[in-house]
């Protein structure tokens, strides 16, 4: 048997581990993916209060709702799910599991970047155009169209002032759950206590170092236009549009190659 990499070893631990995460943490994303429901009753309930009638729900309210309820996600579901690895007991059974490092490494991506967001948004969205549909009087709208109506007009604003992206709004959606939920699963199998604290923690350390370096490199970059003041230089849309793109490539290559590294390194060397 291939001790890397077995099909059937590693899709009856993806079974385990699917349904581990159903019973750690499917309750608490089912609840936060039910947000737009909350945000609805809430307001209402401050409305019969206070004005003593029936409001309608702004959808700016629900697109709120939205994100408040995917960070929650985010920030909760790899401490409820792997956590636990920290531990001396669950550590230990979870290192003594039949698979391989890769097959327990490619089961977190999976699940943390493929399957939560899936039945998140379903859940969610479902939620959220259920209200539009039973209270269409008190529900301004459905927000999701709302909300990629509007990053689709943001980036269409950006393409027509000649800043072309490689990107469009959905994968960067996309990338962007990834990359932080990515970045939590890792501060949840590396500490062992105060894990979202720390993860925090480290967030604005990296921020200020990254907004040093930047303010130091833009600092030199201004002596250096100072000193080519009176040259030809390009600066086409074309040209400004290429080169931004390949610093966000470049940024995207970055990030999740340090944390998808740091992932596998951690359950490389996790020991009880």
């Amino acid at each position: 048997m291939n001790s890397t990499f077995d099909c059937g070893r590693f899709g009856k631990y993806l079974s385990y581990d699917l349904t581990r995460s159903w019973q750690n943490a499917g309750l608490t994303v089912l609840i936060n993916a039910c947000m737009p429901v909350f945000t609805f009753v809430i307001a209402e309930m401050f409305a019969l209060v206070f004005v003593h009638h029936l409001v309608t729900v702004p959808v700016w309210a629900i697109i709120i709702a939205y994100f408040v309820s995917m960070t929650i996600v985010i920030l909760s579901f790899p401490v409820r799910q792997y956590g636990s690895l920290t531990d001396l007991s669950a550590g230990s059974n979870w290192l003594m599991l039949p698979a391989s490092q890769t097959e327990k490494f490619l089961s977190m991506v999976i699940i943390t970047c493929l399957v939560v967001p899936a039945v998140w948004l379903v859940t969610i969205a479902a939620s959220d155009g259920l209200l539009s549909l039973v209270f269409p009087n008190l529900y301004e709208k459905m927000a999701l169209p709302v909300a990629i109506g509007g990053l689709l007009e943001a980036f269409g604003e950006l393409k027509g002032e000649g800043l072309t992206l490689f990107i469009g709004p959905i994968p960067a959606l996309w990338l962007s759950w990834c990359s932080n939920i990515l970045f939590f699963t890792l501060a949840s199998i590396f500490f062992r206590k105060y894990k979202i604290v720390y993860g925090f923690l480290v967030i604005m350390a990296l921020s200020m170092g990254v907004t040093m370096l930047s303010a130091a490199l833009l600092g030199s970059q201004i002596v250096d236009s100072n000193l080519l003041i009176g040259q030809d230089i390009n600066l086409s849309p074309e040209r400004v549009s290429y080169w931004f793109n390949v610093f966000v490539a470049f940024l995207y290559v970055l990030e999740f190659t340090l944390l998808l590294g740091g992932i596998w390194l951690r359950i490389k060397t996790l020991k009880h």
